[in-house]
């Protein structure tokens, strides 16, 4: 199906031309996006002051254990 000229907004541009223009567009976005959001995730670790898990084992925990299973009744 031919395309009058004058309802082509460029004529010398093909259709595959613009899908790749198009696919890159969306890959360029989403990069974006994802760089954004580890750079804001990475802030907010940042900035969080660190927790301790409670079933965190500590080196001194095992140390502890370890004295507890060594030592004689």
């Amino acid at each position: 199906m031919d395309v009058p000229p004058e309802l082509c907004i460029c004529p010398h541009f093909d259709y595959l031309v613009v899908v790749v223009i198009v696919i890159v567009v969306i890959v360029v976005v989403v990069v974006v996006v994802v760089v954004t959001a580890v750079v804001v995730a990475e802030v907010l670790v940042i900035s969080s002051p660190p927790r301790a898990s409670a079933t965190a084992i500590t080196d001194v925990d095992v140390k502890n254990c370890n004295r507890k299973r060594l030592a004689p009744n």
